[in-house]
């Protein structure tokens, strides 16, 4: 119980650490940028005049809480840029605060854990939810609470989190369809519970319905939803490869350690090669049209980093091939371990629906109109715990060469 403690308290200092890190070098140096200008100034809006015809109206896509958490704190507080992006580092505090427990109470070694967590705490885009004025912030608490009622089976969290998680953007429906899909295929083991999960998730992704019917649509009337409308309901096969190579890139060095030590076959590898090699001389990665249209010409920081370094020739594709194949051997490993295989242990059915929703995640983004390294950050808490799951399942030998050395400097 002191272990527990301590190493709670160790993640509370740890976070406050980060979070004033963020405070003097984000918060108060980092000029407003990007997407930024525009989620400010709704922020603005909403501090000066929430109401109804605000919440109807308001020139944005997503669902309203965000701005409106953010708009009562700048009424409150004042809407100056910096004293806004304290809402930031306030949610962004419980968020890591939240995942550390999680990663906790899912994975048993120490040193999977805080691994884990240290890749959490300094992922780019984690950096930027945490100290600018963005929207993803809460939605990355939201889901991490999510998480945490689908993995403790609790069916009023889970009733909160999918309430909360659609009412601050219409694709969070993504993770509550997938603890729907879950718990549907869960429904013989144990009745009683796992209708009242399907219910409790049923009844909180309708609590969206009634804004719905007055926007008359799935998002406010305003220009942003004119160019919404406006844009082809198209397959953007391109897609794939951007969130599969994250799922490699944003997990490292723990994603190549796992591969390095993974015991695939060579038929498996060249399956994999073929395939991947097939798709990205069909569909290489590219930013969306509308993308390209608004002057953006990459699809987030780690393709910047790579056409800044290499330019846009082959060596950049190469290396973006190389990234995708990889990431698509770690989704293969995801997909033998927690799908294909037979197991009866129950410890494994989180790992299952966090795979449930990474498939899920995967399709939806191939007709979403942008293609954004960032979206991948709301599947990330989900892919780094069964990345920390196959270290201590396919990896023992790690776990007793950590204990041995730990005993060694005792």
């Amino acid at each position: 119980m002191r272990n527990k403690f301590c190493e709670f308290s160790t993640a509370i200092i740890l976070v406050i650490l980060y979070e004033l890190l963020c405070y003097f070098f984000i918060v108060l140096k980092k000029p407003i940028t990007g997407d930024e200008h525009h989620f400010y100034e709704t922020i603005v809006i909403f501090s000066k005049n929430l109401t109804w015809g605000t919440i109807l109206s308001y020139d944005e896509l997503i669902t309203p809480l965000t701005f409106i958490i953010y708009g009562w704190f700048a009424k409150t507080f004042g809407t100056d840029l910096h004293t806004v992006r304290i809402v930031s580092l306030i949610i962004g505090f419980f968020t890591h605060t939240f995942f550390f427990v999680l990663l906790k109470n899912i994975l048993r070694q120490p040193f999977i854990y805080w691994g884990l967590f240290i890749i959490w705490l300094l992922n780019p885009y984690i950096l930027g939810f945490n100290g600018l004025v963005f929207t993803d912030g809460l939605s990355n608490l939201l889901i991490v609470g999510f998480l945490f009622a689908v993995y403790k089976n609790h069916y009023m969290l889970a009733f909160l989190a999918a309430s909360l998680l659609i009412y601050t953007r219409q694709y969070n429906i993504l993770i509550v369809g997938a603890a729907g899909i879950y718990y549907l295929l869960l429904a013989s083991k144990d009745k009683g519970l796992n209708l009242k999960m399907l219910l409790s998730l049923a009844l909180g992704s309708a609590t969206i319905i009634p804004l719905f019917i007055m926007w008359r649509g799935f998002s406010p009337v305003g220009a942003m939803s004119e160019k919404l409308t406006a844009v082809p309901f198209i397959f953007y096969a391109e897609s794939l490869p951007v969130y599969i190579y994250c799922i490699f890139i944003f997990v490292l060095p723990i994603s190549g350690f796992i591969i390095w030590h993974s015991k695939i076959s060579k038929k498996e590898w060249y399956f994999i090669i073929i395939f991947t090699l097939f798709y990205y001389n069909l569909f290489p990665v590219a930013p969306s049209f509308i993308a390209v249209q608004d002057g953006f010409h990459t699809v987030g920081l780690f393709d910047k980093l790579v056409t800044l370094i290499f330019g846009n020739n082959i060596v950049k594709h190469l290396l973006l091939y190389l990234s995708f194949l990889f990431g698509s051997v770690l989704f293969y490993l995801f997909v033998k371990e927690f799908f294909l295989r037979r197991y009866n242990l129950k410890s494994l059915d989180f790992h299952r629906f966090s795979l449930i929703y990474l498939i899920i995640f995967l399709a939806a983004m191939m007709v979403n109109f942008q293609i954004w390294e960032k979206y991948f950050t709301q599947v990330l808490p989900v892919v780094l715990i069964m990345s920390g799951k196959l270290l201590e399942q396919k990896l023992p030998q790690l776990s007793d060469n950590f204990k041995r050395l730990r005993r060694f400097k005792a």
